[in-house]
């Protein structure tokens, strides 16, 4: 998997077109009611173009699981104090993550 920091904008817009439908149907309809055919139509892209980002089911899901958390924790590192917060207790951390 390519990362999106040195893909040229065409690109990056595409695989983010891919990740955005992506999400959307399956979590909608679930994963198992969803192909990759019906993501490439939601995209606006067509299914050759997606099979060159994403070659399986398996590996589109992974690129969302990946994308939705650097969203959250980009989220959630802007909503973290300053200060203090490396003092914290794991289980002090993992409820300001769970109350996000």
């Amino acid at each position: 998997m390519q990362s999106v920091v040195s893909e040229k904008p065409a690109k990056a817009k595409k695989r983010k077109a891919f990740l955005e439908a992506g999400y959307a149907l399956f979590s909608q309809k679930g994963i198992d009611a969803v192909a990759l055919q019906d993501v490439a139509n939601a995209s606006g892209y067509g299914i050759a173009t997606l099979y060159r980002y994403f070659d399986t089911k398996a590996g589109l899901l992974l690129a969302i699981a990946h994308w939705k958390w650097e969203e959250f924790f980009q989220e959630n590192s802007r909503r973290r104090p300053s200060e203090g917060f490396a003092d914290k207790t794991a289980a002090d951390m993992f409820d300001f993550y769970l109350e996000s």
